[in-house]
């Protein structure tokens, strides 16, 4: 790759230009310096030595280059034009990165080649080459030792010229001739003319031209490069017609460049600006000399800068001064090894010494050259003898006070006088004359005696002229920059780099995670595929917390960390939580913020929107739209009323089938388990699945107690959340910072536990941050920003803060406003600065008071606004302005109207507004606004406020829950009146009724609790409505908690205090539920069976199979010729008795199916009776479904129950409880009438999606069971072992954490059977063993838990061989008569089974089985082809081959591996593989029977069964060792 030619690299090559080239001359003084030693030393030895050359060379920046041969060769085919074009090419390079030209070569000789970097081995040989070299002429010799003596002992500033070695120069006019010719021989005669005009002109001019274009000092031009001298000249020379464009940078002088700016007559702020721009070059150049050893004090002085510019010198705004970098030219010297030299170096460069050079250069450029002319402006003569002056620099403080030379005081006052002739600012006189000043003895405390410092105050003025460069007069506008009273504080987070680095470093991982697929589909429109439970997302996720004392300064470093991902283009979604504001609140209004921004400049249409960003948000809103049904949406809408505008046409609460008559709100909150988790989930989940890397922040999390759940699940569990219907972009980013007081949080708190959890899952790579206090440079950096003064002026005052505050950064800005509301810190029109006296601020200020400086800050503010905050206070950190007006109207509160008092408090500072809210601008300040109350007081207030708003209230749920906030505080700590409590009990349970209706359970759970402590001692008695409300109300509470003590509790209280039927029947229910859930299916049936009873539903005790028939063939006849349309023509049931029969009904038909199968068609053909007699509900389509599933499993006529399921289905899909009715009806219809008739594959692709509609209702223990399903049925559909397994032991986790015991018990039992075929054990669940879940299914009387544990131990011992095992274990377990996937495997494994036994035993009943199990099979092969097509063509291949029917049972065997191919059966491929092979090793046809079952080993490994592979590698080996 072609490279650009530097200072430090080394060149090869020929000619004067490489010759005298900075590297190479460098290179041969290193070579010189290692010759001695490299002659002396053996072969080994002399490679380590020019290995070292090397080392030492790359180490200071330098390389071997070489110029480019196919260049080259270019050059001569295409002519000399071209290589010069080459050279504008490099050039354009450079100006295109022009912070790189510093160390740039500008000799076009060298420019116009191509380079190209060499290979180590070619540098080393080079080396060698030169190490081995032993003639040095005497020239040279001499040479060498003049340049060691130049260095070893400096000459003085006068006789310096005299004694500079410069390089012997070169002929111009030949050189011009010579590369002339070689450019230009192939151009024709009219080059030839152009050659002869050339020389001639050349002729004319054997002596280099003067550098009048651009003059630099006699001195300076001696030292520069002759090929700088060489280029111009050459440039000159040529004629316009061909002369090459050449744009390298080109050197000027100081002098020449101020009269150049001066004679564009600019603005003296235009100039100011260049000037600046420039000393802050020269500066950072000069400390990289320093630190690298690289000049003298002699060096720095005017006549040594060079400025490299672009030509030609127009410079006609401040921003195109075309300066391309600086340079100092040090006196020619040897370029020995700096190190040697180390002691005598060090002694020239004293850091005071070098800024009062430093001084003196940047007084010429800011006094315009007049420091150095002999008559200023005013025509005094006021000329300073810089030359002079850098001569005292460099002069020991004793040598100076021998000599009598006057100090430099005299030299900074002149400077500042000229200065301010010429209008420069105060800025710039105090930073020269403070450089100057740094050789004064003794040394002021304000003089610069610091590179870095200058550095420092020069970049202030660079970056922000505004505040540190231009003079301020007005001290109202000084006060504003602090931003300390209002305003955006604009400060940089001094002392924090370290841990912003880590969060940005982290912002940074996330966002090259995502890129790598957004960049090459920014739409996200490409590859993207669901992501059901089976596959794995590329997913990445980092989370921070920080921690720290209040006020360090935490919430500060969110807002850069924001700020930077907005620009970016991320999904940024904020919550700040509050000790007095319920968390979910908290969360709901991040979330609010998120959709408001957005919706709104979507809305407004704003022209500056990224097309790509807007893109995403509408990719966000579709997949909301695909995941979240209406209702769902409308529940969200409410608590983020932002979220309504993405969505305007949402209606806000559903008609026609949605609400039954008898549903109320407590039933919707029996079964809405965990559903506003799982919302919120799906909603976030739809935010981070666009390919948008996405930033949460938490802020104050100590106040989230209740959601530390919360917070670990939006970071661990997030990737584990199924989404079948969004499509997803394959790499998503997730980067979550919390923040809390560590202070505030013990170590037995939750936060701690959900911090230490989330770096157990490893499911994000956690960084925890201690966010200590500040250090006192970074208070210094911090004064010196707010009062726009260098760090020198206010590190006293820094000192003094520093040890009043302890570093803690918010009080540093409270104790400024303090000093300054108090006048001890005042700004000065005269100094056009801040001014104070440390001494007064001591005397005044203590230390301990720092606590108590916003208390004494506040009480001095004016009454109306003390008054309107501590108001404000009350409510927490923020209050919305409806909430201000409430208690504006009639004036009921205060006297006056409250919004003029805010609007002053914004600019105190003290609050701030964002849209309708106010806010407090620092917790802080809101703590100690509402700790000046006293108790009683604010007792009382809370009071006064909650009722003033309840009377407001009517019947908006905001204000009616804000208003019992308010009281409940009052009731904290005040002993209330019996009709106060009866009161105070009512408005909490409609506080609970409202937050249940929006879906904040926890909060409900609150005032529920509150209700229940207000009721009486006899309050069943004298509060029997508001008790039986809060007690059911809180058994559902505590189901969706998963408090199953307190729930129980509840429900026996209820149950037992009831005075009616109807009033128990809730209750009763949730009993039902609770029961089914804690594996007593048994007595949830008798506790429904009860309840129907008494409204007048009997049903048998014993079941048979006759009964059943007799109840299908009636319903079989009423059903026979179903159909939607006559479903919708049925009308809806209002009945309240029997609504409640049929959802009494629905549950029991699900506990059946587990506990007694047979009863399940009798209760479904009641349901169909009673929908045709009563009319429609939801709970009929339970009823239908239910019905098709039993003529299905218990009659022949499938297709009838088929048909009558898929009528079921296209009910639930227009039903607006779809959601629920999915997954209540999953196993009925998905698990048993579809995936008999229905590609396997394509039920399994849609039980996520029913997993999903289980959590949308909310129905936690509904959507475990679909996970559990998809787990069993991707297992016998032969799914990869290895995600299978994944996604059990999450299912069983998950079980574990809700305490689904019945469901829990089954997925260990298919588990297990995966275990076994995978031969590893899990380490991650505990799993019982097989013996262990028969005794517990014994003990449960769940028949249907037994048949799993047969099935799945059936299934281990299959695959693994051992026939006769399963013929034992199939013996003990008669068949169950239904209709399901386990029942149609189990046939198949005894039919493979029993032909094997028959054709190794030959006994007949072995036979016999296998071909009633074959019949089996084809029958169901029937129904559906796809699905069992390859177990039938495989039983049919083992009973040919029972039979000696070799060739038939050859073909079978190839049929059923294409077929087992074609529809996708992994496991079954295998199978067949291995069985084929089998039969041709048993029939000696060893190689294709070694053939197949290696195949048989491949699939099985696809398939990761590893354990199974490991025992077909053992038949292959035994095949092998029976050959040999």
């Amino acid at each position: 790759m072609a490279t650009i030619p530097r200072k430090n690299d080394v060149l090869f090559g020929k000619g004067t230009a490489i010759n005298t080239h900075h590297g190479n001359q460098r290179f041969r003084s290193m070579v010189e310096v290692h010759k001695p030693k490299f002659c002396q030393s053996k072969k080994m030895e002399k490679r380590k030595i020019g290995m070292s050359i090397i080392n030492e060379f790359y180490k200071l920046g330098g390389s071997f280059l070489m110029e480019d041969p196919n260049s080259r060769r270019e050059t001569n085919k295409e002519g000399g034009g071209n290589a010069m074009n080459r050279g504008t090419g490099v050039n354009n390079t450079i100006q295109a990165n022009p912070a790189n030209v510093d160390d740039l070569v500008v000799d076009p000789l060298i420019l116009k080649k191509v380079w190209v970097c060499v290979e180590r081995d070619v540098a080393i040989k080079k080396v060698m080459h030169r190490l081995r070299e032993n003639k040095v002429n005497v020239s040279q010799k001499h040479q060498l030792a003049e340049r060691e003596k130049l260095v070893l002992h400096p000459p003085d500033t006068k006789s310096s010229e005299k004694n500079l070695v410069v390089p012997t120069k070169v002929d111009v006019a030949d050189e011009t001739r010579r590369v002339t010719q070689l450019e230009y021989a192939k151009a024709g005669s009219r080059i030839e003319k152009e050659e002869t005009k050339v020389e001639s002109s050349s002729q004319q001019n054997h002596t280099v031209k003067s550098l009048a274009e651009y003059p630099i000092p006699v001195s300076t031009q001696s030292a520069l490069q002759p090929a700088v001298k060489h280029s111009i000249s050459m440039m000159e020379s040529l004629p316009s017609a061909l002369a090459p464009t050449i744009h390298a940078p080109v050197p000027v002088s100081i002098q020449y460049w101020i009269r150049s700016a001066v004679g564009l007559s600019l603005s003296s702020d235009d100039y100011l600006k260049g000037a600046v721009n420039l000393s802050w070059l020269l500066t950072k150049h000069l400390m990289q000399l320093i630190a690298a050893s690289e000049i003298t004090l002699l060096d720095i002085s005017i006549e040594k800068v060079i400025i490299f510019v672009d030509p030609p010198l127009t410079m006609q705004s401040p921003s195109s001064l075309p300066i391309k970098a600086v340079q100092f030219q040090p006196s020619v010297r040897s370029f020995l090894s700096m190190a040697q030299h180390a002691q005598s170096a060090s002694s020239l460069h004293s850091p005071r010494a070098a800024c009062a050079a430093l001084g003196g250069i940047l007084l010429e450029i800011f006094s315009k050259g007049r420091s150095s002319s002999p008559e200023t402006s005013s025509g005094t003569n006021n000329t300073l003898d810089t030359t002079q002056y850098n001569q005292q620099a460099i002069m020991p403080p004793a040598q100076r006070r021998k000599l009598a030379v006057p100090m430099a005081g005299s030299i900074s006052a002149m400077a500042n006088s000229i200065l301010l002739e010429v209008g420069m600012p105060i800025s710039i006189c105090r930073l020269v004359c403070d450089l100057l000043d740094a050789i004064n003895e003794p040394c002021p405390g304000s003089a610069l005696t610091s590179m870095e410092e200058v550095l420092w105050g020069l970049t202030q003025m660079k970056d922000d002229p505004e505040h540190f460069l231009f003079d301020c007069l007005c001290p109202q506008k000084a006060l504003d920059d602090t931003c300390l009273f209002h305003g955006i504080d604009r400060d940089y987070l001094f002392g924090r780099e370290k841990e912003l680095a880590i969060l940005m470093n982290a912002k940074k991982n996330i966002s090259s995670h995502v890129q790598r697929v957004y960049a090459e589909d920014p739409l996200n429109i490409g590859e993207r595929s669901n992501a059901p439970f089976g596959q794995e997302i590329r997913y990445l996720c980092e989370a921070a917390f920080l921690s720290g004392y209040a006020g360090s300064g935490k919430s500060s470093l969110l807002q850069p960390l924001i700020c930077a991902c907005n620009q970016e283009g991320w999904f940024v979604v904020s919550c700040k939580f509050d000790k007095q504001i319920e968390p979910i609140k908290s969360v709901s209004k991040g979330f609010d913020d998120f959709f408001g921004t957005w919706a709104t400049d979507i809305i407004q249409g704003r022209s500056n929107l990224d097309p790509a960003m807007v893109e995403s948000f509408h990719q966000v809103r579709q997949s909301i739209s695909s995941t979240i049904a209406e209702e769902g949406l409308c529940q969200l809408c409410e608590i983020m009323p932002n979220l309504g505008r993405a969505f305007p046409g949402i209606a806000t609460a559903t008609n026609g089938h949605s609400q039954d008559q008898r549903t109320s709100s407590i039933d919707k909150v029996g079964s809405a388990v965990k559903r506003r988790t799982h919302l919120f989930h799906v909603l976030f989940k739809a935010i981070c699945s666009v390919g948008r890397p996405v930033l949460i922040t938490y802020d104050d999390i100590q106040w989230a107690s209740s959601m530390e759940s919360w917070l670990k699940e939006f970071i661990v569990n997030y990737t584990d959340l199924p989404c079948a219907t969004q499509k997803e972009a394959r790499h998503q980013g997730l980067l979550s910072v919390g923040t809390f007081r560590s202070n505030e949080v013990g170590e037995n708190q939750g936060i701690i536990e959900t911090i230490a959890s989330v770096e157990q899952s490893k499911s994000a790579r956690v960084t925890r941050l201690v966010i200590g206090e500040l250090a006192q440079d970074d208070i210094g950096k911090l004064i010196s920003r707010k009062l726009c003064l260098p760090m020198r002026y206010t590190r006293d005052l820094a000192r003094l803060i520093f040890s009043k505050t302890r570093g803690n950064p918010f009080f540093v800005k409270q104790f400024l406003k303090s000093i300054i509301e108090n006048r001890m810190l005042e700004f000065s029109v005269n100094s056009r600065r801040w001014t104070w006296t440390c001494d007064v601020i001591d005397k005044q200020m203590i230390s301990d008071g720092v606590a108590q400086l916003m208390t004494t800050r506040f009480i001095q503010l004016p009454h109306h606004l003390m008054q309107t905050v501590t108001i404000v206070s009350c409510f927490g950190s923020q209050v919305d302005n409806s909430t201000i007006d409430l208690l504006n109207i009639g004036h009921q509160l205060l006297p006056f109207n409250m919004q003029d008092a805010l609007e002053l408090a914004i600019k105190e500072g003290i609050l701030e507004k964002a849209d309708t809210i106010y806010q407090f601008t620092h917790d802080l300040i809101k703590q100690t606004v509402y700790e000046s109350i006293l108790t009683a007081d604010q007792q009382l207030l809370h009071k006064t406020i909650g009722t003033i708003l309840l009377r407001s209230a009517a019947d908006n749920p905001t204000t009616h829950l804000i208003a019992v906030d308010q009281i409940n505080i009052y009731c904290k700590g005040a002993i209330l009146s019996p009709e106060e409590r009866s009161q105070y009990a009512e408005i909490n349970a409609t506080a609970a009724k409202f937050s249940i209706a929006g879906s904040t359970f926890e909060q409900a759970r609150s005032y529920i609790s509150i209700g229940m402590k207000m009721l009486g001692s006899n309050h069943w008695e004298d509060q029997y409505t508001l008790s039986l409300k809060l007690y059911e109300m809180s058994a559902s509470i505590s189901c969706i908690k998963g408090d199953i003590g307190a729930m129980a509790s509840c429900l026996n209280e209820t149950i037992a205090n009831a005075k009616s039927f109807e009033d128990s029947l809730t209750s009763s229910s949730l009993l039902a539920k609770l029961l089914a859930s804690s594996s007593k299916c048994g007595e949830a049936m008798g506790n429904c069976l009860l309840i129907l009873s008494t409204l007048g539903e009997d049903f048998p005790q014993d079941v048979t199979l006759p009964m059943v028939l007799n109840e299908l063939s009636v319903i079989q006849t009423t059903l026979a010729n179903i159909t939607v349309e006559q479903v919708k023509l049925i009308p809806r049931m209002t009945e309240k008795s029997k609504l409640y029969a049929m959802q009494f009904l629905s549950m029991l038909c699900s506990y059946s199916i587990i506990a007694k199968p047979m009863l399940v068609p009798i209760l479904s053909c009641r349901m169909v009776r009673l929908t045709i007699e009563n009319g429609f509900c939801d709970d009929s389509i339970v009823g239908l479904v239910t019905a098709g599933y039993g003529l299905f499993s218990f009659t022949d006529d499938e297709q009838l129950g088929y048909r009558i399921g898929k009528v079921g289905e296209s009910l639930i899909e227009e039903s607006p409880n779809r959601h629920a009715l999915r997954s209540r009806l999953c196993l009925e219809l998905d698990i048993t009438l579809k995936i008999l008739v229905e590609p396997v594959q394509s039920v399994i692709s849609t039980l996520p999606d029913r997993y999903n509609s289980a959590m949308h209702a909310g129905d936690v223990g509904t959507a475990l069971q679909c996970r559990r399903l998809y787990c069993n049925v991707s297992f016998f559909a032969g799914t990869d072992l290895t995600t299978t397994t994944k996604q059990f032991v999450t299912c069983i986790q998950q079980l574990i954490k809700y305490q689904q015991t019945t469901v829990l018990y089954s997925t260990m039992s298919s588990f297990r059977a995966c275990m076994h075929l995978t031969g590893q054990s899990n380490v991650e669940v505990d799993v019982k063993s097989y013996e262990e879940l028969n005794e517990i299914a014994e003990k449960t009387n769940n028949k249907r838990l037994l048949y799993q544990n047969f099935i799945y131990r059936m299934f281990g011992h299959f695959f693994m061989g051992d026939y006769l095992k399963v013929m034992e274990l199939s013996g003990k377990y008669k068949p169950s008569g239904l209709k399901h996937i386990s029942e149609v495997v189990r046939f198949f494994f005894e039919g493979i089974a029993s032909f094997s036994l028959a054709r190794h035993t030959h006994q007949l009943k072995w036979r016999s089985i296998g071909e009633k199990s074959l019949e089996k099979i084809l029958k169901w092969e029937k129904l559906s082809t796809w699905n069992f097509e390859t177990m039938a063509k495989l039983l049919q291949a083992e009973l040919h081959y029972l039979n000696g029917e070799l060739k038939s049972a050859d073909v079978a065997y190839r049929a059923s591996i294409v077929s087992a191919r074609e529809h996708k059966f992994t496991h079954y491929e295998a199978l067949a593989y291995e069985l084929h092979g089998i039969y041709f090793v048993e029939n000696k046809i060893i190689d294709k029977g070694r053939d197949q079952l290696q195949m048989a080993l491949d699939k099985y490994k696809q398939w990761g069964a590893m354990k199974k592979a490991n025992e077909v590698q053992l038949l292959m080996d035994a095949v092998d060792t029976a050959l040999l």
